[in-house]
């Protein structure tokens, strides 16, 4: 009987120790797997932290681009601007100089021709001038010789008159 009571003690222990054994190995693998969690959590923490990181870096750097990009544009835009209104300066003085220049050969004809009217109008009278001076002289030298005929007319009938006087006298003499 009593042999009874230790196999029966035996196997209690074995089995207590066996069920023991048991929840320690379940209770090492349940840590091993809690580790292992927390291990990959760790991880992936990391791994995320990283991806984090660097998006905020890409984006940081993109927004850099696009800020760089948006400058050279504007000034790209500003100097054209600048070109198209110094064209435009240099195209409203063009202009200007060629209406000025338009202007002043319209002027220059103008002159040109009120002088070209005025040499014929003048060269017109002074021929007007010349004819007139050239009839008033042969006027003035038909009249001299005229008078000049009329005279010696005069004197031949005085001195014809004289004689015919004497003659008479000398008759009557």
């Amino acid at each position: 009987k009593k042999k009874d009571k230790e196999d029966e003690d035996k196997d209690e222990k074995e089995e207590k120790d066996e069920k023991e054994d048991k929840e320690k190995k379940k209770k090492k693998e349940k840590e091993d797997k809690d580790e292992k969690e927390e291990k990959g959590k760790k991880k992936d923490k990391e791994d995320d932290d990283k991806d984090e990181e660097k998006e905020e870096k890409d984006e940081k750097e993109d927004k850099e681009e696009k800020k760089k990009k948006d400058k050279e544009k504007e000034e790209k835009e500003e100097k054209e601007e600048k070109e198209k209104k110094k064209d435009k300066e240099d195209e409203d003085k063009d202009d200007e100089k060629e209406k000025k220049d338009k202007k002043e050969d319209k002027e220059k004809k103008k002159k040109e021709k009120e002088k070209e009217e005025k040499d014929e109008k003048d060269a017109k009278n002074k021929k007007k001038k010349d004819k007139e001076d050239e009839d008033k002289d042969e006027k003035e030298e038909k009249d001299e010789k005229e008078d000049k005929e009329k005279k010696k007319k005069k004197e031949k009938e005085d001195k014809d008159e004289k004689e015919e006087k004497g003659k008479k006298k000398d008759k009557e003499d």
